[in-house]
């Protein structure tokens, strides 16, 4: 009987070794699709205010004032998606109807004063085509607004003018 037992024990041993361990492979997707888009400012948090431009304190206005703008005082930092085109609209402002003759108000008197483009001020900023358009880099891209207070034909009446331009970003 003893061999018996050794026999059965050693079949037994011989069952469990066949038994092998399974194994599955599979592949599983991965992805990510990045979308076009832009982020205003540095991308902290409150740095979407593109500040003020300021014509400073001014006794009279015989010639032009112009100002331009840098980061927070007034131009436009933007970091977008690269490659794709960018729109840059600025509208008439609360003053005015129409982008060719912006105002500044203090009451009922007013300061004509325009946006441009450009350093030799001939590209007036506004809406439509004439929104500034650029293809974007993989870099914040800072867009400067050249400011004009256009010179008065006589002294203007003593107070703060003031406006508000709203800038639509597009992409």
């Amino acid at each position: 009987m003893r061999i018996h037992v050794i026999s059965l024990l050693i079949a037994g041993s011989l069952v469990a070794g066949n038994a092998v361990a399974g194994s599955v492979t599979n592949p599983i997707a991965v992805q990510a699709t990045v979308v076009p888009g832009c982020v205003l400012g540095n991308g902290t948090a409150g740095s979407d205010n593109f500040g003020t431009i300021n014509f400073g304190n001014v006794t009279s206005l015989s010639t032009n004032v112009d100002v331009l703008t840098n980061i927070g005082t007034g131009s436009i930092l933007l970091t977008c998606t690269p490659g794709i085109p960018v729109q840059i609209a600025l509208d008439a402002g609360l003053n005015s109807v129409s982008t060719s003759t912006r105002l500044l108000k203090n009451g009922a008197n007013v300061l004509s004063y325009q946006l441009y483009q450009d350093g030799g001020h001939t590209i007036v900023w506004g809406t439509g085509s004439d929104s500034y358009h650029f293809t974007s880099l993989p870099i914040p891209s800072n867009s400067n607004i050249f400011a004009r207070l256009n010179s008065q034909g006589s002294f203007p009446v003593a107070g703060v003018y003031t406006d508000t331009v709203t800038a639509t970003i597009s992409w």
